[in-house]
């Protein structure tokens, strides 16, 4: 009987912490479970991007400032690059993708695909190899910004409006 009782209250406590809903909109048994403070974790992530996209877009465009030249959401990508699973990760970097392009006035996409390259990077490069340090996480982050810039300028000469922006993307 204490067993019963203790299984109830697991069952209890599972189902107050998760929520059940069917496998894309289907009506059969299958289901997935998500937890609520994953839910507001990523909503969070997704705040936090927007409030750095116009800290970004706004406060580092001033003239003291503008040497800087800090791409901050690059280091939202890695970091989730690096402590997200793929499908997680992937739906996070579309959203952070598509507020910097509404914010920046880029064309639709290139930005999004700039972070997916690093993300996929990033992502690969920690399954293949041991990332278990402070240090393999900077070169890790370094190597992404080399692979935003050259995803950069692939898909800028893909869309014809590389012109002049391979010498500012250098610098």
């Amino acid at each position: 009987l204490k067993d019963m009782e203790l299984n109830n209250l697991v069952k209890r406590t599972e189902d107050r912490d998760a929520w059940t809903r069917p496998i894309l909109g289907s009506r059969n048994s299958y289901s997935v479970r998500v937890s609520r403070g994953r839910v507001i974790n990523f909503v969070l992530i997704v705040l936090l991007c927007l409030l750095l996209s116009s800290f970004q877009s706004v406060a580092l465009k001033l003239s003291a400032l503008s040497w800087l030249e800090l791409d901050l959401l690059l280091l939202v990508v890695v970091y989730l690059s690096l402590h997200r699973g793929f499908l997680e990760g992937a739906l996070l970097i579309i959203m952070i993708g598509r507020v910097t392009e509404i914010h920046s006035g880029a064309p639709t996409g290139i930005l999004t695909a700039c972070y997916l390259a690093v993300f996929l990077a990033i992502l690969f490069t920690k399954e293949m190899f041991l990332v278990a340090t402070t240090f393999s996480s900077i070169i890790l982050a370094v190597a992404g910004g080399i692979i935003w810039k050259i995803a950069f300028l692939v898909l800028a000469q893909r869309y014809g409006i590389l012109g002049n922006t391979w010498r500012s993307s250098l610098e």
